[in-house]
């Protein structure tokens, strides 16, 4: 297959969406760094590297984890990572997808007041998004079993009353 490389593929890390790029022209939006390799190797480039400076890839549970072991001191002994899902039905109807616009610093900082003894990181998404995509992973390491449980029902409570301000449903028909 040729390949016209004339014009450049830019690729840029914005908010929750790598934009693609040919020239000055957005082509294509994605939400995974998978995806936009997946397509740009599709398009006959065999050799890319994507150099998306100071982005961690949280929406990966894995480097949330990884982050979380990095910081375990050797005093916290229990770690969880929570997953937040579109559902495919609710109250008894299709969802076609969700519109979610949360203020996620406010967030983050609502979970973190729960305890000063945790570590917390917490990776959420904004706008639109379909049935089975994730829309958080929040991460929470303790000291105990016991405190873990207890901080990640808190925290999820937390995140449903924010959601409760900035989340639709939109349904099929």
């Amino acid at each position: 297959m040729n390949v016209d490389r004339s014009s450049d593929i830019v690729v840029v890390k914005n908010g929750d969406f790598y934009e693609v790029y040919e020239g000055d022209k957005l082509v294509a939006m994605f939400s995974t760094k998978f995806d936009v390799l997946k397509v740009l190797s599709s398009m006959g480039y065999d050799e890319v590297d994507l150099d998306v400076k100071e982005v961690e890839d949280y929406g990966n549970p894995l480097t949330i984890f990884n982050r979380l072991m990095r910081e375990n001191d050797g005093t916290y002994g229990a770690l969880a990572i929570f997953t937040g899902i579109v559902k495919d039905f609710t109250n008894g109807k299709r969802v076609k997808c969700v519109k979610i616009d949360v203020d996620v610093d406010k967030l983050e900082c609502k979970i973190k007041s729960l305890s000063s003894n945790a570590r917390f990181v917490l990776f959420h998404r904004n706008g639109l998004l379909k049935p089975k995509e994730p829309i958080l992973h929040l991460g929470i390491m303790t000291k105990t079993r016991f405190e873990l449980f207890d901080l990640l029902v808190r925290a999820v409570e937390v995140i449903k009353k924010e959601h409760s301000k900035g989340f639709e449903e939109f349904y099929i028909g």
